[in-house]
């Protein structure tokens, strides 16, 4: 049997996830920053969970990476999929949290 050629699309998918990683942890960076100087300690507590969140982010994208350059990909799970939406879209509401009064 001839393997499929899957294309770039696997490949850029795995890069999109370490952008993804990476764009969540500059956004908790920033929040820990207003955290910083706003003494505030939800902003602290959100902006601790978006670094974790980053750290597992951009690891599942290094793995993903790895397991394509091992094996024919396959797509990662719909679970994975929303929990890297959600925490986006907390990043995001953590990043506008900081610039509100």
């Amino acid at each position: 049997m001839i393997p499929r050629d899957p294309g770039l699309q696997a490949q850029r998918s795995a890069l999109a996830w370490t952008r993804t990683g990476l764009s969540v942890l500059v956004n908790a960076l920033l929040v820990l920053r207003g955290a910083a100087h706003g003494e505030s300690r939800p902003l602290l507590l959100l902006g601790t969970g978006l670094l974790f969140a980053a750290a597992v982010i951009v690891a599942f994208g290094m793995q993903r990476c790895r397991h394509l350059q091992a094996i024919v990909p396959k797509a990662p799970g719909a679970g994975m999929m929303l929990t890297a939406v959600g925490v986006t879209w907390l990043a995001c509401a953590g990043a506008v949290a900081t610039v509100l009064p």
